[in-house]
């Protein structure tokens, strides 16, 4: 037989678990609303997403938020700004070189290089698909 004060415990806590559960499912439903909410905010419709800048602006253009004179001075400016940037080095030590203003070294003749050595033959697979871990002498 339980004691007067564990079978108060037990009903107190059948009377909250309703308040529990529903607390619970109002934090999953708002949850779920930020983010229903956070991901319309932060994505552009498909129609404008997939627009490049020339698009965008001939759009702007043929809407009439913009005039032609400022188009056409708009792809001037830009025109101007890409033809006076100069290329960018893809390897880095190139580039630490290039912002340094230090000439780089020059760089071997083909025929001055060392050959490479050949590769390795590449192990063939035993019957279940993987390498021989040893060379193992023919059997006869």
């Amino acid at each position: 037989m339980t004691s007067p004060a564990a079978q108060n415990a037990t009903d107190r806590l059948f009377d909250t678990w309703p308040y529990i559960a529903g607390l619970i499912l109002l934090a999953v439903i708002g949850g779920i609303a930020i983010l229903l909410i956070r991901r319309n905010l932060l994505t552009k419709p498909d129609a404008l997403a997939n627009e490049s800048l020339m698009e965008s602006l001939r759009r702007l253009r043929d809407t009439g938020e913009m005039t032609h004179k400022e188009y056409e001075s708009t792809i001037r400016a830009m025109a101007v700004r890409i033809a006076a940037k100069p290329a960018k080095p893809t390897d880095p030590a190139q580039a630490l070189l290039a912002s340094s203003g230090i000439a780089p070294p020059p760089q071997p003749r083909l025929s001055q290089q060392p050959p490479t050595p050949p590769k390795p033959p590449a192990p063939k697979p035993d019957d279940d698909g993987f390498p021989p871990l040893i060379e193992l002498p023919p059997e006869s």
